[in-house]
C-alpha cells in the first residue's frame, strides 16, 4: 500500500475505512465508462491489424474514464468536502498503482554498474536535432505505460545556456552542450 495510506495515526486509518464506500461508487462509475471504451479501441486495433499495447489501450481510455468521473463526482460538486475528495484520492492512490505495477509503469532507477551512474527508464534512446545555430532539440521516446515521446530545447547564447522542458536522460547528454564561456544556465521546466 502507498505510504500515504498510513499518514494520519488511527484517525487516518479511520477516515479511509469511512471513505471506502464513497471510493466504491466512484470506481464503479469510471468502471462503467472504461471498459466499454477500452473494449471498443481494441477491438478497432484487432479489426485494423494493429498491435494493442496496454499502457495506450487500456490505461488511457482508464485514465480519461477517472478524470471524467473525478471532475464530476468530487471537482465540480460543491456537495463533498475536501477531506472526503483526498481520502477517497488514496483509495484511487493505490488502485492505480497495482494497475501501473501490472500492466508495467514501474520505473525503478537501476544502477548502471559500469558507470556507477543511476540511469531514468525509458527506451534510453535520446535523439538529437541541430535546429540552428545554438539551437538543440532533444527528444525521448517512453514505452513504459503511455507511450510518450518527450521534447527538449537546448539554446546556447551569448553567455547563458538555456534548457526549456528538461527530458529525464543522463547527464552527460546535458554536458555536451556547455559551452565554457556560459557563466549561467537557465532551466524552465515547461507545462
Amino acid at each position: 500500500l502507498p505510504p500515504a495510506f498510513f499518514d494520519g495515526g488511527k484517525r487516518g486509518v479511520a477516515l479511509l475505512l469511512v471513505t471506502c464506500p464513497c471510493f466504491s461508487v466512484a470506481l464503479v462509475a469510471i468502471c462503467m465508462l472504461w471498459f466499454p471504451y477500452a473494449a471498443l479501441k481494441v477491438a478497432v486495433r484487432v479489426a485494423r491489424w494493429q498491435r494493442v499495447v496496454p499502457g495506450r489501450d487500456l490505461l488511457g481510455p482508464l485514465l480519461v474514464a477517472t478524470t471524467l468521473v473525478w471532475s464530476a463526482l468530487f471537482k465540480h460538486n460543491p456537495l463533498p468536502s475536501r477531506r472526503l475528495e483526498s481520502y477517497t484520492g488514496r483509495w484511487l492512490h493505490a488502485v492505480f498503482s497495482l494497475a501501473f505495477y501490472f500492466v508495467g509503469v514501474r520505473s525503478p532507477r537501476n544502477l548502471d554498474p559500469t558507470a556507477g551512474a543511476i540511469t531514468p527508464p525509458g527506451c534510453g534512446v535520446v535523439h538529437t536535432e541541430t535546429v540552428a545555430d545554438g539551437v538543440h532539440v532533444l527528444t525521448r521516446c517512453y514505452r513504459d505505460g503511455l507511450g510518450s515521446v518527450n521534447a527538449c530545447v537546448v539554446i546556447r547564447h551569448a553567455d547563458y545556456l538555456l534548457i526549456y522542458n528538461p527530458i529525464r536522460c543522463s547527464p552527460e547528454v546535458y554536458r555536451k552542450f556547455r559551452d565554457p564561456a556560459a557563466f549561467r544556465v537557465v532551466v524552465v521546466l515547461g507545462n
